[in-house]
């Protein structure tokens, strides 16, 4: 019996952010209001330009753009690099785990796909993160494009700062989190949504916009669900400021959405059945499933419940750290402008709606909050440019020091443990692989559910790992509702010497657990957990 131990931090292992405005006036209207006024009695000729200098100003502005957008990549992939921490379990338990259930098969399944040998690599474990960096360069690129659109110019490169510095952004856009890829989308999606001031609802090319929006945010919608009330909001909003455009607003939302909605039930249920044969009977349709369980059902709330004020005071302040004084001040700032006011205030409204619905729900979590951060980044650099010189410099150095180091220390140092041991596990795995041609290995993870990755990392069908399950209450009360993990925390010596300690069976060759569980004390009479593990030889410290 060999012992592993893992503390959050360490593990230790025993042998066992001004702007240009949008005319949008109609051109036979301007000239109309110029004869009225007696300016002009004849249509003032636009200026021409000649074919050569457009080609070069959309050359010089196409190669900003790239330049941007590889600072921004190998900004977003230096930080994967660095990553070797954990965040939530979702992280890995909704993303990348049933990945490698559908591309391998176990631990539940037998299939044996080729990956030319790279599963066998680091690679294999990291590849996903570095997939998600790619999409976070994405978005902090249409977070730029987005900040040019609404304020203006001047203010692009300093939200370029913003969202580069940002301690959430370094902490959590690289990560496999479906909140992630949905905070991607609902930028994108933005940058084609027809926000006042910047679109000329008399010219054909926003109707076109407005279906590429749709389409990226149905997409979001169906990554989580609750994206939805991002453009549930941000839509009645449309009908209302271009009315006479109701009808094609109505039908191109209807054509997307149930695109979109056909899209989800085919993929989903061939995934969850492994064929379409129920695609017409028993159809799995994932959004339905969300909200029964975590609106009807309320089942959200067996993972924990929050004050109402939980965004305001702990969530916004800890997603923005040192740009909260800045997002507050830009928003202010914002406010005295009428004419960027009224460019910025559906994105001003769609910000107060998200936090204030968010608010309502008992569950809450810094990620739910994700998709309406690039707006938020969108504000701080507006309130850093407005700051006066003197103190714009100390603001960008204070954000500097505090995000970075931040970010640095929450992806490399804390809630490191738990990776560290499930590499271990999958390197001495490997090195059983190498040394034997028919080998098992049991691992007993003894921690909450979900503490750990899983087969996504250790890779190895040979390798029998178990952890204590926590299964929510589906079908009774959660008020006296103890899992398994409730019942372990509950007596953890009477679980031990039942399920880890040699009985008829023999014992786990490995066990991963917690510092704190081996100072519980042993209701056996051991002194503590710790002890027992040791007077019974299968635990060396």
């Amino acid at each position: 019996m060999v012992g592993f131990q893992a503390s959050s931090n360490s593990v230790s292992v025993t042998n066992k952010h001004a702007f240009k405005s949008l005319d949008t006036m109609p051109t036979a209207a301007k000239n109309r209001k110029r004869q009225k006024s007696g300016q002009a009695k004849e249509p003032i000729p636009e200026p021409s330009i000649p074919d050569e200098e457009l080609r070069k100003v959309y050359a010089s502005n196409r190669n900003s753009r790239m330049i941007i957008f590889g600072i921004c990549l190998l900004f977003r992939i230096g930080i994967a690099s660095i990553t070797q921490t954990y965040d939530n379990p979702d992280e890995y338990w909704q993303a990348q785990e049933v990945a490698h259930r559908l591309a391998f098969g176990y631990p539940f399944l037998t299939i044996e796909p080729n990956f030319v040998g790279l599963d066998n690599t680091g690679f294999f474990v990291t590849a996903p993160r570095y997939l998600e960096s790619v999409l976070a360069a994405v978005a902090d690129y249409f977070t730029y494009r987005l900040a040019k659109k609404t304020v203006g110019e001047t203010i692009a490169p300093t939200v370029l700062f913003c969202t580069l510095v940002s301690f959430f952004n370094f902490h959590m856009a690289a990560r496999t989190l479906s909140n992630s890829l949905e905070m991607v989308l609902t930028v994108i999606a933005l940058n084609y949504w027809p926000i006042d001031g910047t679109v000329d609802y008399t010219s054909g090319t926003w109707i076109r916009d407005f279906r590429v929006s749709l389409a990226w945010a149905a997409l979001a919608c169906i990554i989580r669900p609750t994206n939805a009330l991002i453009w549930a909001f941000l839509g009645l909003h449309l009908m209302f400021k271009a009315r006479s455009h109701i009808s094609a607003i109505i039908a191109n939302t209807a054509a997307i959405f149930l695109a979109a909605v056909a899209l989800s039930t085919i993929v989903d249920t061939w995934c969850y059945d492994g064929h379409l044969g129920n695609l017409f009977s028993e159809p799995v349709f994932t959004p339905g499933k969300f909200f029964e369980l975590n609106v009807v059902s309320a089942i959200s709330i067996f993972y924990g419940v929050h004050s109402w004020h939980w965004y305001l005071s702990q969530g916004i302040p800890v997603v923005l750290v040192c740009l909260l004084p800045t997002f507050l001040f830009g928003w202010y700032q914002i406010g005295k402008d009428q004419v960027l006011n009224d460019r910025v205030r559906s994105l001003k409204y769609v910000t107060t709606w998200t936090v204030a619905v968010y608010s309502l729900l008992s569950h809450k979590e810094f990620r739910f909050i994700y998709p309406i951060v690039p707006i938020m980044h969108i504000f701080a650099a507006y309130g850093l440019s407005q700051l006066p010189p003197r103190w714009r410099k100390w603001a960008v150095l204070t954000t500097m020091a505090v995000n970075i180091s931040m970010g640095v220390y929450t992806t490399t140092t804390h809630q490191r443990g738990v990776i560290d041991a499930v590499n271990y596990i999958r390197t001495e795995a490997q090195e059983l692989n190498r040394l034997y041609t028919d080998y098992d290995m049991e691992v007993a993870f003894l921690m909450p559910c979900h503490s750990t990755p899983w087969q996504s990392v250790i890779h190895d069908k040979n390798v029998d790992a178990w952890f204590l399950t926590c299964e929510p209450p589906l079908k009774t009360s959660s008020k006296n509702y103890l899992d398994e993990a409730d019942k372990f925390y509950a007596n953890p010596s009477l679980f031990i010497t039942e399920r880890v300690l040699p009985t008829s069976k023999s014992s786990p060759d490995y066990v991963v657990v917690f510092d704190s569980l081996l100072e519980m004390p042993d209701q056996g009479g051991n002194g503590t957990v710790g002890n027992l593990l040791q007077n019974q030889g299968h635990y060396v410290e």
